[in-house]
């Protein structure tokens, strides 16, 4: 694949307009390659069709690699090089200016998770025995947050690659179109020398993030990203004991469970009465609100109800959890809990909540395959087409997980379009399901008119299909619904192409990246 429709085709969502815009330097380069008038390179570097005043900048000047050879070049040459860099600057600005933002976003999330760790070490640690944070709530939510910041900074770190890549092949393509020597005087000076491009930081949040999910415990894993919340005499007494102290609150979580397990009402009653106790301790409440949740998420019906009936003071379930910024609806939904939902709801919790990372109750119903509670939040008129920080809808997430019924219900019941929110079909529920083979989601995408669109390639959902060996899906898709939408040349190309494409085992490696 060329890298043209590579980078397109790497593309986070979401994060589209950052991307170093190769086509349109492609566009001045073959304005270039054409010998076509200097006004042309001035109206292509500013984005327009007509011609327009030279680009220049009301800041610094532009920097312009120069040779000797190029400095005796005519007119046209000198307008289309400077057109060239001027918008190649602009994107390098653009690019790192996105980067710093979110360079900084992932270290002050890196701050508050190594925070919050060392505050649950301070309230108690797991024990390292069991090999698992399922019985602590507060170590398997930072747990949690720390795999999400990981997928996060391998999303960063693909988009710096790709970009570099980027820059490297245009000024390639630039000086072979116009037989400069531009390339690495550039890079050096220019490009590399950006933060961006010094990986160096981003290299060691990933790595400290890597250490911290090898042992969570280990607090002098990214002391250096602490800073001021960094206590040395505290983290060196607890890394001196290591022992597993499970302090009050561990205390309270173990013996929950196990009065669950047990079905034991006397013991559940001890428990309740002893975060009573707790709870009265300054700074407890929330912890103790996320204990007592938990616990009910996990228990049967009758024995939930007798912890709430038996507790002295009324169940906040305006909690809001300090690590996730999920509510207690968050919770139910992810756990398909319709009856704590329910619960919730009657309690004034607000539905349209999203948590750090922009979900709402109803994609994380959505994304664990639990229609009745999705059908729960639609009906107390939730948002049904909320993005995410990705960019996903829930629509997007149940059809990325194959969620049939969810599927089913977002669009009976939801209302929500099958349309593509974006112009191409690029992440389309239809193109989205066509990929990952999920033949029922793309069937009832169908009978609600979802349009067959190319993505920013030309690969119609058919093509996505056929690439990864989805034999049975592809053709399933050669339907009167789905080609009556491509026309002429393009349903020719539609056909034959799918049918040419090899149909390989699914499971085969066939990514074209």
């Amino acid at each position: 694949m060329k890298f043209g429709k590579r980078i397109q085709a790497q593309q986070i969502p979401g994060w589209s307009a950052y991307y170093l815009d190769y086509k349109f330097l492609k566009k001045i380069i073959s304005s270039l390659a054409a010998n076509r008038p200097a006004s042309e390179a001035a109206a292509l570097a500013l984005g327009v069709h007509s011609t327009i005043q030279s680009p220049t900048s009301p800041g610094q000047p532009p920097f312009f690699p120069a040779s000797d050879y190029d400095a005796g070049r005519g007119p046209d040459f000198q307008a289309h090089k400077a057109a060239f860099f001027f918008k190649l600057e602009r994107e390098l600005e653009k690019i790192n200016a996105f980067y710093l933002q979110k360079e900084a976003e992932l270290k002050l999330r890196m701050e508050t998770l190594l925070s919050k760790r060392r505050a649950a070490a301070i309230r108690g640690m797991p024990d390292a025995n069991t090999g698992s944070f399922q019985n602590r709530a507060e170590w398997s939510a930072v747990e949690e947050g720390f795999r999400l910041l990981e997928r996060d900074l391998g999303k960063l770190q693909k988009f710096v690659e790709i970009n570099a890549e980027g820059f490297r092949k245009i000024l390639k393509k630039f000086d072979k179109r116009s037989t400069s020597t531009t390339k690495e005087l550039y890079l050096a000076r220019q490009v590399d020398v950006q933060p961006v491009f010094n990986r160096q930081l981003i290299s060691e949040l990933a790595n400290t993030v890597a250490t911290c999910l090898l042992d969570i415990t280990d607090l002098s894993s990214g002391l250096s990203f602490e800073g001021s919340n960094n206590n040395g005499i505290l983290t060196q007494q607890i890394l001196t004991e290591r022992t597993p102290t499970f302090g009050p609150f561990g205390e309270l979580e173990g013996n929950f469970h196990k009065a669950i397990t047990a079905a034991d009402p006397g013991a559940i009653k001890d428990c309740v009465y002893y975060s009573n106790m707790l709870r009265q301790q300054g700074g407890s409440t929330g912890n103790v609100t996320r204990i007592l949740w938990n616990v009910i998420l996990d228990a049967p019906p009758d024995l939930a109800d007798l912890i709430l009936a038996s507790l002295s003071f009324p169940f906040d379930y305006h909690f809001v959890d300090d690590i996730h910024g999920r509510t207690c609806l968050h919770e139910a939904a992810i756990a398909g809990a319709e009856r704590l939902i329910d619960l919730c709801l009657r309690n004034g919790v607000s539905v349209d909540t999203a948590d750090l990372y922009g979900r709402t109750a109803l994609h994380y119903a959505v994304m664990n395959g639990h229609p009745g509670a999705c059908r729960q939040l639609l009906q107390a008129n939730i948002s049904p087409n909320t993005l995410d920080r990705d960019n996903f809808s829930p629509l997007i997430y149940a059809t990325m997980k194959g969620n049939v019924e969810c599927v089913r219900v977002l669009l009976d019941e939801g209302k929500v379009s099958a349309q593509s929110p974006a112009p191409s079909g690029d992440f389309s529920p239809l193109s989205l399901a066509a990929q990952a083979g999920h033949v029922k989601v793309v069937l009832i995408l169908l009978e609600h008119n979802a349009p067959c669109l190319p993505n920013t390639n030309g690969e119609y959902p058919i093509h996505l299909a056929a690439q990864k060996g989805h034999s049975e899906h592809a053709l399933g898709m050669m339907d009167a619904s789905v080609s009556s939408s491509i026309t002429g040349r393009d349903r020719y190309f539609e056909m034959n192409s799918a049918i040419q494409l090899p149909i390989t085992p699914r499971g085969t490696d066939t990514s074209l990246a």
